[in-house]
């Protein structure tokens, strides 16, 4: 066989025929490494993720398992320059002319190689060379995603559809690209591994983060920023640009730890450079939205095909994904939204308040109250806001979105607020879950003055939530007699023979018997308490009123615990935390009420390295939506497992803040 030298042009550029070299920071990814072991049984492994989700640097590592193994492995890192068929192919016989050359056996001969006459035929020659030396071939192909010349296309599907069985490509990619895919799936010859097979693991993370900065982190920052950036390899790789300077985040939401200017720049080079200018300006429009509908989009853009173009720029790897399997929803990466949204700001000023109120109206028509109450304010229409707000505002809380609620009741003109006794009533519920009892009897007062001067049609209700709500304030006053005595009242008033009602039973019942569950505990008669757990026992799976139910869990497992039965408490809570966590997500307030209170078992049972992943990066969250209780335990738990690390005062500092949470609760409003 000729050597190297003799066939090298001065043309080609070697550097292209070699993976580049990893970094120390490089973390071993073995779940993702196995995926693309399983293409070793097929023709095709296609890589297709958005820009900067490590695909280039996955491949490498194991293109150095693949070489340490022995493995003949060809590469080919592609060009703009390589829409060209004769330059393409030229680049290919390269590539497994290096991959050959280190056999110790004689290796395989190229017809034609520095003078193809025809690409195909020199195709042939490649298959037939690697099907005769009869081992294992990997093929690698990164950066496809720049080739765009059908011709190209054509000449890899050629060798797809010619391959021998001991040949396997790879190709990455930011996009699925025109080749034979659906016969390669009909024919189990194809391995996908798209975006979520990609993103770093919380585990991924903390190694990264161990080879990346000199000052450690905790895992809460951690958890952070994993958070923030959804696993986003290039998203990791910007925040450690800020840490050595401010040696750790102290902070457990970072959103923007990074420098903006840094993602901005990257995400301006790498993708909106490449997108055709009305698809920017569709993005830019639609970026305002959590969530994408193609009704929607077309409402705001103007644009008839809008579903069109979500689909296509979900094909394309552009930061959106479907939101559901019917895909009649869609989501941005929450970084790229928000540079999308700077974007928008920077550039159009003007247009962000007209696109929030389109959307409002859009959402209002469709029912859809809270987002519609969302866009509204940040259109500055708080007279739509107020009225919508008061429609949806105990379906909110139900799910656990106090903090939302609160900062929207802080937006709106408390005069808009005194007519609308249904929000004033979702605000002391507010106002109770957050500890502030004092202003919620005043809010009561008030309201029970409305009720009696002008009785609404639906006021005999009122008054029955009304009373139940007052049980819990003076529950929280300490005024056990007090709070005893109403409780009493108003279950036999609810339930005088002692059952629950086969209609009717609604969220109000729900809530007062959490108070007297609580109340009972308080009072120290777990006998009572215990019956009136048996006689509520909600389904944990049960999407009603969420919060009711993870506040049922929680008060529920206290009370096991101080039964002594810590197992059946932490199975009560680890199901409550998965159906929390499911549906409305991790750092909801229903799923940190679950986590807080599961951290004291866990640390009961020496599983400290749990309890730090249990409580990292909702630490804030349990600040302003869990009761004493499960505050107390969860900052407790941390604080002991700090001064075992010999973190005395981190451990102080959270101590702290728990007696702080604990003396003064309005403290739970700094961050709404």
């Amino acid at each position: 066989m000729a050597t190297e030298d003799s066939r090298a042009s001065p043309l080609f550029i070697k550097t292209k025929l070699r993976p580049p070299r990893l970094t120390r920071t490089t973390v071993r990814r073995d779940a993702a490494i196995a995926l693309l072991e399983s293409g070793q049984e097929r023709a095709l492994t296609l890589l297709d993720t958005p820009a900067g989700f490590g695909k280039t640097t996955l491949l490498t590592a194991w293109h150095e398992q693949l070489s340490r193994e022995g493995r003949v492995t060809a590469w080919l890192t592609l060009d703009q320059d390589d829409n060209d068929k004769t330059r393409f192919v030229e680049y290919l016989t390269k590539a497994f002319i290096m991959a050959f050359r280190n056999l110790t056996e004689d290796s395989p001969e190229f017809d034609n190689v520095g003078r193809i006459l025809s690409e195909k035929i020199q195709l042939t020659s490649i298959l037939n060379a690697v099907q005769e030396l009869g081992r294992e071939v990997t093929l690698i192909l990164d950066d496809y995603d720049k080739i765009s010349d059908p011709a190209v296309h054509d000449l890899l599907g050629f060798l797809l559809q010619y391959i021998p069985a001991n040949l396997h490509i790879v190709v990455a990619c930011r996009a699925a690209p025109p080749l034979p895919l659906a016969i390669l799936r009909a024919r189990d010859q194809l391995v996908e591994i798209n975006v979520e097979a990609l993103r770093f693991s919380i585990e991924e993370t903390q190694l990264f983060f161990a080879n990346s900065v000199s000052s450690a982190l905790s895992a809460n920052e951690i958890r952070a920023i994993h958070d923030t950036t959804g696993g986003w390899a290039v998203g990791l790789q910007i925040a450690t640009l800020s840490i050595p300077e401010r040696g750790g985040m102290h902070t457990s939401t970072p959103a923007f730890l990074w420098p903006a200017p840094v993602l901005g720049e990257y995400l301006l080079e790498n993708v909106l450079s490449r997108i055709p200018a009305d698809t920017v300006d569709f993005m830019l429009r639609t970026a305002i939205l959590d969530r994408l509908h193609g009704a929607l989009c077309e409402y705001l853009t103007g644009r008839s095909d809008a579903v069109e173009k979500l689909e296509w720029l979900v094909r394309q790897n552009l930061f959106l994904q479907p939101l559901d399997e019917e895909r009649e929803w869609y989501g941005y990466h929450a970084l790229f939204a928000d540079f999308l949204r700077t974007q928008l700001t920077r550039h159009r000023p003007d247009t962000a308040q007209e696109l929030h109120l389109r959307a409002a109206e859009w959402f209002s028509g469709q029912g859809l109250w809270a987002e519609a109450v969302r866009h509204a304010l940040n259109a500055d229409r708080s007279d739509l806001a107020v009225e919508w707000l008061e429609r949806c505002a105990l379906d909110e809380l139900g799910s656990g979105h106090i903090r939302i609620f609160l900062a929207w009741i802080g937006k709106l003109p408390q005069e808009a607020l005194k007519s609308r006794i249904n929000l004033r009533i979702a605000l002391i519920w507010a106002l109770l879950l957050t500890a502030q009892p004092k202003e919620a009897r005043t809010l009561a007062d008030e309201v029970d003055t409305q009720l009696r001067a002008n009785p609404p049609p639906d006021g005999e209700a009122l008054r029955r939530t009304l009373r139940a709500q007052r049980v819990s304030i003076l529950s929280m006053q300490d005024r056990i007699g007090d709070a005893l005595a109403l409780g009493k009242a108003v279950w036999q008033e609810r339930f005088p023979d002692g059952r629950r009602p086969e209609q009717g039973f609604d969220w109000i019942d729900e809530a007062f018997l959490n108070a007297m569950l609580h109340l009972y505990r308080k009072a120290g008669d777990l006998e009572a308490a215990r019956r009136v757990g048996e006689f509520y026992r909600p389904k944990a799976d049960v999407a009603h009123n969420l919060l009711l139910l993870a506040y049922y869990a929680s008060l529920f497992a206290t009370l096991e615990i101080q039964e002594g039965q810590m197992y059946t408490a932490s199975l009560r809570l680890e199901r409550q935390l998965e159906a929390c966590e499911r549906q409305v997500g991790r750092r909801s307030a229903t799923a940190a009420l679950c986590a807080a209170s599961l951290a004291g078992i866990y640390y009961e049972w020496d599983r400290l390295e749990a309890v730090e992943s249990l409580l990292a990066n909702r630490l804030d969250v349990v600040d302003e939506a869990c009761f004493i209780e499960p505050t107390q335990t969860g900052y407790v738990s941390l604080a002991r497992i700090h001064v075992l690390q010999g973190r005395a005062e981190t451990a102080l500092g959270l101590l702290d803040r728990a007696e702080i949470l604990a003396e003064c609760p309005r403290v739970r409003q700094l961050n709404a």
